[in-house]
């Protein structure tokens, strides 16, 4: 089977050689004996120099978690042309390659020092001396090359597409564990290689919330947050990245916290969608791809000092969701200096959590700026039938998002396990734009172990003629988990610590409403308690509402 593999990918490399701009562009499979003898399957890509003495940069690509090494062909084939050399390489315990998988430890960090020293010996009379070298790749390619340029000082710039900034908080969010996330890694680990038994045995004490000091070393590790002061220290590095703001595999509000204390040059593009979803298009034939023309460039400027304007600001260029395909057009990003945005229109507005009725008792109010006073609590039980995320399954229900966006009718709720709390309409088009944030909410559980999940929804405008009518097709913007497991007495009034929604940026149209809802079951995380009798209770404490804060950008 391995020999047939490798027989198509040599087709498929010398299909890809040709002559349509720039340099012609060589490619072939080879095999590269790593620092422990652990063969890795790679790719390699060359220009042909047109005057014999040509030097080129190098540019390395590891393979994205569970896909096979030839996943960058057509980037590999772009630089090549461009005046680079190229090797993308299948990550050990990996289809082709041997070992088993390390999930960027240690022994994968050698073989990406290791790679790169092999180009350097076998293109000696092609590459930069002194050796001039790029990283990157997507998803557990991007993670790897941010891993490897911490201690690698011959890595100048890193490209991370859809990659993570703290391993631990991609899988225990608000120490709600992800187990759609650990699924997806166990799954596609086991199906495409060979994965060690710590790393289920890692994953399992996460969902069970056990051993959790020593899962907590062995995932920040393998974080570049963990070595932030180190990337900080390199003077020599430059980073370009790239996430999806629905992504619920690596939540871009990681990458926007690592980017935020990044000390180099850097910049970033915030895209719709899901975990690689417009990435992904850079790597098929016919297929355009802003983001492969952003690291293009960026390479281009970094590896070989092209006036591309690429260090340039605006730095940040941030995609409107639920706009669909169009989001693919450059005028369908809002392009900010920094992250978060500083500028006279960026502004935090905040709701206070009431529990005055607007209409019915499942509707409740987000009063502005108020400071409201005491009134009874509002309890919610446990249920799995939830009409909250109306059965969002990613990564099918974004790729379905454009064309019909997850939809609830917040009026169908169920008082004994749903709550929602409406803003008053917009006087005027707004932009939502960053992370919301919920401080100061109080509530009180009948378990030790209790979790809760809110949801932000974009509610259109219903009739001029009843303002206080509420639309049956609420949007779904954008969600937040929550789970307490430890330091905590059932019954007991608590404040929840600060809670991020996932990053978002949608337009808002005058007349329309902000709606946060609360459940206590999501079937993308672990619940600490999914017995029937758990129930929680909204507290409203006099003078310390529960804040909904609202990042806007100016009108839409």
């Amino acid at each position: 089977m391995a020999s047939v593999v490798r027989a198509l990918l040599a087709l498929l490399c010398m299909l890809c050689v040709g002559t349509a701009e720039g340099y012609i562009a060589k490619a072939w499979p080879v095999r590269i004996k790593s620092w422990d003898g652990t063969m890795l399957d790679a790719t390699y890509f060359r220009p042909v120099q047109l005057l014999g003495h040509e030097r080129f940069p190098l540019m390395i690509f590891s393979n994205s978690w569970g896909v096979p090494g030839f996943e960058y062909t057509l980037p590999g084939y772009e630089l090549a042309k461009r005046g680079y050399v190229v090797v993308q390489y299948e990550t050990r315990g990996f289809f082709l390659s041997g070992g088993e998988i390390d999930l960027a430890g240690d022994a994968d960090l050698k073989d990406h020092a290791e790679v790169i020293t092999w180009a350097e010996k076998e293109f000696a009379k092609y590459l930069l001396q002194p050796l001039v070298v790029g990283t990157g790749g997507i998803s557990y390619g991007g993670g790897m090359s941010l891993l490897s340029a911490v201690n690698d000082t011959r890595i100048r710039t890193v490209v991370a597409m859809s990659s993570w900034g703290s391993l631990f908080h991609a899988f225990y969010w608000n120490d709600a564990p992800s187990v759609y996330c650990m699924d997806v890694l166990m799954a596609t680990s086991k199906l495409t290689g060979r994965d060690p038994s710590i790393l289920e045995t890692m994953l399992h004490d996460i969902v069970v919330h056990k051993n959790m000091s020593r899962v907590t070393a062995w995932a920040e590790q393998r974080g570049p947050l963990h070595y932030l002061d180190r990337l900080n220290a390199r003077g020599n590095l430059s980073v370009f990245l790239s996430n999806g703001l629905g992504d619920d595999l690596f939540h871009s509000n990681m990458q926007l916290g690592f980017w935020e204390q990044l000390a180099v040059p850097k910049r970033l593009l915030l895209n719709p969608g899901w975990h690689g979803e417009w990435e992904i298009p850079g790597l098929l034939p016919g297929f355009h791809s802003y983001v492969w023309d952003k690291a293009f460039d960026w390479i281009d400027h970094y590896l070989k000092g092209a006036p591309n304007g690429a260090d340039k600001p605006p730095l940040v260029a941030v995609s409107l969701e639920q706009r669909g395909v169009e989001t693919l057009l450059p005028s369908d990003r809002q392009l900010y200096s920094t992250w978060p945005p500083r500028d006279d229109e960026y502004r935090v507005t905040g709701y206070a959590l009431t529990h005055e009725g607007l209409r019915e008792d499942w509707v409740h109010v987000l009063m502005k700026n108020a400071s409201a006073g005491a009134a009874p609590a509002a309890t919610i039980s446990f249920t799995k039938k939830t009409k909250m995320n109306n059965g969002y399954i990613p990564p099918v229900r974004s790729l379905l998002e454009p064309f019909s966006p997850t939809e609830v009718d917040l009026r169908k709720l169920d008082p004994q396990h749903e709550i929602a709390f409406f803003t008053e309409a917009l006087a005027t088009s707004e932009r939502l734009c960053g992370i919301v944030r919920l401080t100061n909410l109080t509530v009180s559980a009948s378990t030790d172990r209790f979790q809760l999940f809110a949801y932000l929804y974009r509610v259109p405008h219903w009739s001029p003629l009843h303002p206080l009518t509420i639309h049956p097709d609420a949007k779904m913007i954008t969600h937040t988990p929550f789970v307490r497991w430890d330091d905590y007495t059932a019954g007991d009034v608590t404040e929840v610590p600060p809670l991020e929604f996932r990053a978002a940026c949608v337009d808002m149209k005058k007349g329309e409403r902000l709606a946060v809802g609360f459940n206590l079951h999501n079937t993308l995380y672990q619940a600490g308690n999914a017995t029937a009798g758990v129930s929680v209770s909204l507290q409203f404490p006099a003078g310390r509402p529960g804040m909904l804060e609202v990042p806007f950008v100016g009108a839409a």
